[in-house]
């Protein structure tokens, strides 16, 4: 959450119009610091001043995101296993991100270290021609960059120690440049097809992550019950305590 703070505000960013604040890395820590912060709340006030009430939510909020883990592993798969034209909405939205790409600093490093990182260009299965929908590298006659038809230096096979900005230089005109002679100088892969490559390759490693996820989850649910039980069986053990006590002390009535 402070990291999301200071990246929005320490830096004082200047957000342009075409800025969609969904693909800003900076609101993806402020959510999830919040969420984490407001339930790990709700577990400290119930556990340490044995309010069930905040028990109650904070187990409920741990179930809630264990259901929602669920629901995006089994759609994650879903997906994965689809043909590529049953992934264009999700391709389209994610393509924002190029579109965009320019417009934040944030935005242009994450996407620079994804495409070096996975060794891919572009989003979707388009690969490296998703480039064209920005507006830098749009191979329109009309655009007067001179990176128009271009890629950025991420998508370029060989990476140097000092970025060649110019290797990506005219790799997205069609009309003069074949994908057999682009391949040797950038990557021509979209960077989702070659994440759900990485999660195949690594199909042991994601489902014992996605396993120790949902089961320290679990423990917490566990806890969280297993302590509101206890609390009510004392609380219970109290009142039939103090009627014993009240009864014991109650004076005979005399006849």
């Amino acid at each position: 959450m402070l990291m999301g703070g200071y990246l929005l505000t320490v830096k004082v960013r200047i957000l342009r119009r075409y800025v969609d604040l969904t693909f800003d890395p900076a609101v993806f820590f402020i959510v999830v610091g919040c969420l984490v912060f407001v339930i790990a709340g709700f577990g400290c006030v119930g556990a340490l001043g044995e309010n069930k009430n905040f028990l109650c939510l904070y187990g409920f909020s741990l179930s809630g995101i264990v259901v929602a883990v669920v629901l995006v592993a089994v759609l994650a798969f879903v997906w994965s296993t689809s043909t590529p034209p049953n992934r264009s909405g999700v391709e389209n939205i994610l393509r924002r991100a190029v579109v965009i790409y320019r417009d934040d600093p944030d935005m242009e490093h994450l996407i620079n270290t994804i495409q070096s990182s996975l060794s891919c260009c572009g989003i979707s299965s388009r690969g490296y021609l998703d480039w064209q929908h920005n507006a830098y590298f749009n191979c329109s006659p009309l655009n007067p960059s001179r990176e128009r038809c271009g890629a950025p230096y991420s998508c370029c096979r060989e990476q140097r120690r000092l970025p060649n900005g110019m290797c990506g230089y005219g790799v997205t005109d069609t009309t003069k440049r074949t994908l057999p002679s682009v391949e040797p100088v950038i990557y021509t892969q979209g960077c989702l097809q070659a994440l759900i490559a990485l999660a195949r390759k690594n199909s042991v490693l994601v489902s014992l992550l996605s396993a120790v996820t949902v089961g320290s989850l679990a423990v917490g649910i566990a806890g969280s019950w297993l302590l509101i039980k206890s609390i009510t069986s004392q609380r219970r053990a109290v009142v039939w305590e103090s009627a014993a006590a009240a009864t014991t002390l109650r004076p005979e009535s005399t006849v």
